[in-house]
């Protein structure tokens, strides 16, 4: 049955139909072909798979990353980046990987951060002489810390979906989000200095780090607020969403009095645009794994990699490499709903921590978007940058290298992970 759902997946994402109808159609044959499979099966798993009260925190930190980003602090964000960091050589390459490990804890949303930052920081790297494909390159990378770095989208999906502590989830993200922009920082650094890019031209002045802070203060408010309310008992990550628009909402309009009243309908529109799209996949993709775990699915991976290896952390390095291979081909969203919950009950049985695993499996996940063809984030950067997928992608593997060594490092050091969630927890 799995083999059939993964024929059909394929075939008919190989003939340009749109995910979402791939899984549903896909899981729509296998159950008519099996007699023992009611038709009701596709509509109670379907509803199951969003009947859930976490997720109802999606819609609600999309809105709240766009209140912020017409509100004009995704600018200021990169103002304060650019005081810390525009003095280094390659000082824009810097500036957005800072930029967005600070907005990652704003959207939660690494597709919004692309946009955002990307809107910014990619003409100015162009005009200042960086390659096109670099630029590009770059912000899709940095971008990659948007799932990581709480709150995250994605982590709320996967836990959702694993049954695992959203508010853990956030906290393990941390470190390792901040290890990511150290280790793209690292890399571009090579890169720049190869070519040239970027002379130092600003000098830093700690006077303009703390006025370029105070301006951005109120969007570094938001992760503050929503982790130190979960730790704290205060509210539910799905109830820190809804704290993060009114705080969005009051810093926006009535504070910086960036975003008028009538902005309001347009916003909440193409937030719930965006929160249509992550539904439409979850719903169909939730039948898709149903099918999949009926069908034994985690035990086959079991004996799998019992066959290849008997150490379990070579046979989690063999699932992450799993991840980032398929990632060529699958959205990130449609990865993590497949084999969520399925990997999990395989890294369970290796005695692996839930939070540890969550964060590698969601970092492993994330790199595939930024590798071609179906990289979404490097392809709404190319976009940015008016340049075609392939010129875009020539610079990208510099950084899916960093981000795989990145991947390795949590595998062998789980406290990078586990510290916070069990300090605070």
């Amino acid at each position: 049955m799995t083999l059939i759902l993964f024929v059909l997946f394929f075939g008919l994402l190989f003939i340009g139909m749109p995910v979402a109808f791939c899984m549903g159609v896909a899981s729509t044959v296998v159950v008519f072909m099996m007699e023992r499979l009611p038709p009701s099966f596709i509509v109670s798993k379907f509803f199951a798979g969003l009947d859930s009260f976490p997720l109802m925190a999606i819609p609600f930190y999309i809105l709240a990353g766009n209140l912020m980003t017409e509100g004009g602090l995704t600018q200021k964000i990169v103002n304060f980046a650019n005081a810390l960091v525009g003095h280094v050589r390659g000082g824009l390459a810097h500036v957005s990987i800072v930029s967005a490990a600070f907005f990652s804890g704003v959207s939660g949303s690494a597709t919004a951060d692309t946009a955002a930052i990307g809107s910014i920081m990619i003409p100015s790297m162009k005009k200042q002489g960086y390659a096109a494909d670099f630029s590009v390159s770059v912000v899709a990378a940095a971008c990659t810390m948007g799932p990581i770095i709480p709150p995250s989208i994605l982590f709320i999906v996967y836990g959702s979906l694993v049954q695992t502590s959203i508010g853990q989830l956030f906290l393990a993200g941390f470190l390792p989000g901040i290890f990511m922009a150290l280790m793209l920082m690292a890399f571009a650094g090579v890169t720049v200095r190869k070519h040239g890019y970027g002379p130092v031209h600003a000098q830093f002045s700690f006077r303009h780090v703390v006025r370029t802070f105070a301006e951005a203060g109120w969007a570094m408010l938001v992760p503050v607020i929503i982790i130190g309310g979960i730790v704290g008992g205060l509210f539910t990550p799905t109830e820190a969403g809804v704290i993060a628009v009114a705080y969005a909402l009051i810093v926006s309009i009535f504070i910086l009095k960036t975003v008028r009243i009538s902005d309001l309908p347009r916003i909440f529109l193409e937030a719930a645009m965006m929160n249509c799209i992550v539904m439409m996949i979850l719903g169909p993709a939730t039948v898709f794994g149903a099918l999949m775990i009926r069908d034994y699915f985690p035990d086959r991976v079991m004996s799998l990699l019992g066959w290849l290896t008997s150490d379990p952390t070579a046979s989690i390095f063999l699932m992450m490499a799993f991840i980032i291979v398929i990632g060529f081909v699958v959205d990130t969203m449609v990865m993590i709903i497949m084999f969520a919950y399925p990997f999990a009950q395989v890294a369970a049985q290796f005695g692996y921590d839930p939070i540890h695993f969550g964060v590698v499996f969601i970092l492993a996940a994330t790199i595939g978007g930024i590798t071609p063809p179906v990289g979404s984030l490097l392809f709404v950067a190319c976009s940015i940058g008016k340049v075609g997928l392939t010129e875009g992608s020539r610079a990208i593997w510099p950084f899916v290298v960093a981000l795989t060594v990145v991947t390795a490092v949590l595998i062998l050091y789980p406290p990078i992970t586990t510290i916070l969630p069990q300090l605070l927890f």
